[in-house]
């Protein structure tokens, strides 16, 4: 096909994306100019033999004459970015390979991409929105890039993944499929046509079904009706569309065209889903109140502003009964008020042409709740039996007004809640509920509003996904199983020195004691405390104590405790806390309440063990659904808890003095409950502590109440200290506030001498066809470790996010040393007695080159006079630049290798030097810090010269 007359047509240009897929258009369009050889193999043209003739002459040219129509071909197909990288390549098969060699990888990448891809292909399934077309062509995309990397992929293998992912509303097809022939030989054509066929012909019976609602022609067997989950509502007549299209509406009071809306979405051929809803023009849209539809299969409303989150990529049509749709816009939930707490409604669809919100008995009966009609009411009961409401009907519609009907009463309870919630450790808001409808306590709130998100309880309440719960063996008795666990060492010491707590449970009543502790070796004495004090106080016996593998347990000295008492040790297998899961989830319970009390009010962590103690009260006094909802104050004593002692005043209060460390006890207190932990104060000289002891409660044997008597200098904490430092020297949130400063002036000026003097840019005319990129100023007041002000530093950023991936950068990652390396080189360092050394680059992505050509903008406040409109242009990296991180590790590799080192294979961060094969120096470094050790110490001295000389850089020593 090659011709004299070489005109190519447009090719595809390569912009550094889509290498795989450039590859093949390159190379058929190469072919179809008889021009790949020449790009594959690089072979030169044979040369002419003795007297050749014109015509051999003329086909000698030609063929010398492809090495450059295949080089133009390439450099073509390119775009400008991308040619500079092959610009130096002499022939077509060194571009080729060099563009391979960039963007396809070694055979270790084309490994790493195929797993990936594998993964992906293991991972597809077919989407409820998706068609069978949509979900082959994602199929067919990953296939296609595995097989682009030289795999073979079978076209069996592609049917049964399809076969084996499709949604259940295939199975009737499958079935068929199975029973009329083998599907192991069918093709995957064949399956799709036959899937798409199925699918058409059900959107086709989705089409032709209309229902209307309200004209329905329901018998009145009995005056009470309940939906509790039937869909023989769904089988009404339909209306009959010759009987007038015309009728009163209800909103506007004059005649309106009828319509009947519906929607079948995600539905099953056995069971379409489909709403039916009188629909009108009205101009004037109600949104304030739900209208309950029993024809409706999905909540509906036209207000998009009344949604709590709304997905617009999920859309869909509604039909209307005179043979025109109208749109759904999206998906969503809403959060609702109801006298239970805050409701969320999910599966909401957006339909902004409808004149009322919807909500459909369908979706409530399937969510578990229970709908009951009965007489000119409507009453709606939660999944748990609670009554939700009783709506009254209005114009034969029932229309429920949640906006109008709860406002005032959840703006006047919802900072009660809230303060209750903080008060009660930040306990569930169910759990709150719950006592407010059965009054298990005394002097508690009236009402219970739930928040969406409690932030504090956030903070606190981290933590991993839960071990499978079952069914176990429950106690009959009071002390006839107690649980027990040790829970810390803390990272901080309590007021007394404590750093462990001891948990004592009764499975019968789950009760909980709590005792500290400063070693584990006190466990048996401990125990010795609490079996004493609960067997007088009861009148039982224990009987069996479960708790883990802890040595603490498994020490002569407690096993020998429980023989001599009659008493069986349940031991856990080693490593499954799970198996000890009621001492293992109230530790958990514990500390989340106590880190919210701490977090809520700013309070040292000194105070975990008050917070921990306090804890154990409130839950002693909260109910659980280990005991019906039952609170197990109640369960242990016989009579319901009161909470006059988190909010009002009693016998006493136990107080802690932070200048002189003493707790006293004191009836005369007031409260201000929204205050914080931050007291000014100095610190005072070293003191002898002293503490003033109260049982904060009887049944909370031995608190927080004794502290070692060695004097104790009063100390601040160090959130305190950066409190201080802060307040000192507050940093600027623009450059208008930090030139007005003369210290944020300076630094902004050392930041632009040190730019300079790295020669990082030039001043450049703007250039027209590229694209200058924004800088901005970033400043930090840096402390040193006691809090106090060390420098002001100001930083010249480019904003990154402006740039475009093929055109201002290309590669981005670099390397990092990881923590591993590092504690191996401390320990080898520490083998050997070898001296570590650390090296801090000053700016250091100031030191990197770059590949791009970049324009960025003249800083605030450094613009040169007379030059406002030129540009700077980058020949250093900056921070805040994409590449910056590469362009430096690029750089000091380099340097490094330059001097000798050489470059680990498994840890790229990593340089070690050897001299005579025995290793000399190693370098670790992590982004601009490096740490240095090795055995010659003249070696490590060059070293370091060497790179102050290279680079303005800190000995840390």
């Amino acid at each position: 096909m090659a011709s004299s007359g070489f005109s190519p047509a447009a090719p595809p240009v390569f912009n550094g994306e889509g290498f795989h897929i450039w590859v093949v258009k390159m190379r058929t369009y190469l072919q179809a100019f008889d021009l790949w050889e020449v790009v594959n193999t690089d072979a030169e043209p044979a040369s002419l033999r003795a007297n050749p003739t014109v015509a051999q002459m003329r086909q000698h040219a030609d063929e010398k004459t492809k090495r450059y129509k295949a080089m133009s071909c390439i450099q073509n197909c390119v775009s400008d970015v991308i040619f500079t990288r092959i610009m130096a390549c002499e022939t077509p098969k060194q571009a080729w390979d060099k563009l391979k060699e960039q963007f396809q990888g070694t055979e270790r990448t084309r490994q790493q991409q195929l797993l990936n891809l594998r993964r992906d292909f293991e991972n597809l399934n077919m989407k409820e929105e998706e068609t069978v077309k949509q979900y082959s062509d994602r199929i067919m995309a990953v296939v296609n890039s595995i097989r682009l990397l030289g795999e073979q992929f079978s076209e069996a293998r592609i049917v049964e993944k399809v076969l084996s992912t499709l949604p259940e509303r295939y199975e009737a097809k499958i079935s068929s499929l199975e029973d009329s022939r083998d599907l192991a030989t069918i093709s995957l054509t064949e399956l799709i046509n036959a899937l798409y066929a199925q699918e058409q012909r059900r959107a086709s019976r989705m089409e032709e079904h209309q229902e209307g609602a309200f004209q329905a022609k329901a018998k009145a067997t009995s005056s009470t009706s309940a939906y509790k989950g039937k869909k023989s509502w769904k089988n009404r007549p339909k209306p009959d569309a010759a009987r007038g299209g015309d009728r009163l509406c209800r909103f506007s009071k004059r005649p309106q065209p009828r319509a009947e809306a519906q929607i079948a979405e995600d539905g099953s051929d056995n069971e379409e889903q489909v709403f039916a809803v009188s629909w009108s023009a009205a101009q004037k849209k109600v949104s304030e109140g739900w209208l309950l539809d029993s024809g409706c299969t999905n909540h509906m409303s036209p207000d998009a502003a009344i949604f709590k989150s709304l997905d617009r990529s999920c859309k869909t049509k509604v039909k209307v009964g005179n043979g025109h749709f109208i749109k759904a816009e999206g998906k969503g939930d809403m959060v609702i008020r109801t006298p239970t707490g805050n409701k969320i409604i999910s599966n909401v669809l957006l339909v902004p042409e409808i004149d009322r919100n919807l909500l459909s008995i369908a979706q409530l009966v399937e969510k578990g709740y229970t709908v009951v009609f009965k007489g000119n009411e409507c009453q709606i009961s939660d999944p748990s039996g609670s009554m939700l409401m009783s709506v009254a009907m209005t114009e034969k519609s029932f229309v429920v007004a949640w906006n109008k009907g709860f406002d005032n009463a959840y703006a006047v309870s919802s900072e009660d809640s809230k303060l209750w919630h903080q008060r009660l450790g930040h306990a569930n808001f169910k759990s709150m509920a719950q006592m407010v409808s059965k009054e298990m306590v005394e002097n508690f709130t009236k009402t219970v509003q739930s928040e969406d998100v409690c932030e504090v309880c956030q903070m606190g309440k981290q933590a991993r996904l839960p071990f499978p719960t079952n069914t176990t063996w429950r106690a009959s008795s009071k002390l006839e199983l107690v649980h027990s666990d040790v829970c810390g060492p803390m990272r901080t010491e309590s007021l007394s020195g404590n750093k462990y707590f001891i948990l004592f449970i009764d499975d019968y009543t789950r009760y909980c004691w709590v005792y500290f502790l400063k070693h584990k070796s006190e466990v048996a004495q401990v125990f010795i405390k609490f079996k004493a004090a609960v067997e007088t106080e009861t009148g039982c016996k224990i009987k069996t104590i479960r708790s883990d593998n802890g040595t603490e347990y498994t020490s002569a000295q407690f096993q020998s405790l429980c023989k001599d008492a009659g008493i069986k040790h349940q031991l856990t297998n080693v490593y499954t806390p799970q198996q000890n899961g009621v001492s293992e989830r109230k530790n958990r319970s514990l500390m989340d309440m106590a880190r919210c009390l701490l977090f809520k009010k700013n309070l040292p962590k000194t105070m975990w063990a008050e917070a921990v103690n306090t804890a154990v009260y409130i839950q002693n006094r909260l109910p659980t659904k280990a005991l019906a909802h039952k609170t197990p104050f109640e369960a242990w004593f016989g009579f319901i808890g009161s909470y006059e002692s988190l909010c009002m005043v009693k016998k006493g209060y136990r107080i802690l003095d932070p200048l002189t460390n003493k707790i006293q006890v004191s009836r005369d207190v007031v409260f201000d409950e929204k205050a914080c932990w931050n007291w000014e104060r100095n610190e005072p000289e070293a003191i002898p502590e002293e503490l003033v002891t109260d049982q904060f409660e009887a049944d909370q044997n031995d608190p927080e109440m004794d502290v070692d008597d060695e004097p104790v200098r009063g100390t601040r904490t160090l959130a305190d200290v950066y409190e201080r430092a802060h307040v000192a020297q507050e940093e600027p949130c623009c450059f208008e506030e930090a030139e007005a400063h003369q210290g944020w002036k300076q630094a902004m000026d050392d930041e632009i001498a040190m730019i300079e003097k790295n020669k990082t840019w030039e001043l450049v005319p703007r250039p027209t066809n590229r694209k200058v990129i924004g800088v901005k100023w970033v400043y930090r007041a840096k402390q040193n470790a006691d809090g106090s002000l060390n420098k002001l530093k100001a930083r010249l950023v480019v904003k990154g996010f402006s740039q475009k991936y093929g055109l201002d950068y290309m590669e981005t990652f670099a390397p990092v040393a990881r923590l591993d390396t590092i504690r191996l080189l401390i320990a080898l360092a520490a083998q050997k007695q070898w001296k570590i050394h650390q090296l801090d680059v000053k700016s250091t992505f100031l030191n990197g080159f770059l590949e791009e050509e970049i324009y960025i903008d003249q800083p605030q406040g450094f613009v040169v006079s007379g030059k406002e409109q030129m540009v700077y242009k980058l020949k250093k990296a900056l921070y805040g630049l994409k590449q910056a991180p590469r362009a430096w590790y690029t750089r000091i590799d380099s340097y490094l290798l330059s001097l000798g080192f050489e470059r680990s294979i498994s840890e790229p961060t990593l340089y070690v030097k050897k001299k005579q094969a025995e290793t000399q120096l190693i370098v670790s470094l992590y982004v601009d810090d490096l740490l240095v050790t090795g055995g010659d110490r003249s070696m490590l001295a060059d070293f370091k010269a060497k790179m102050k000389d290279m680079f303005e850089m800190s000995d840390l020593g």
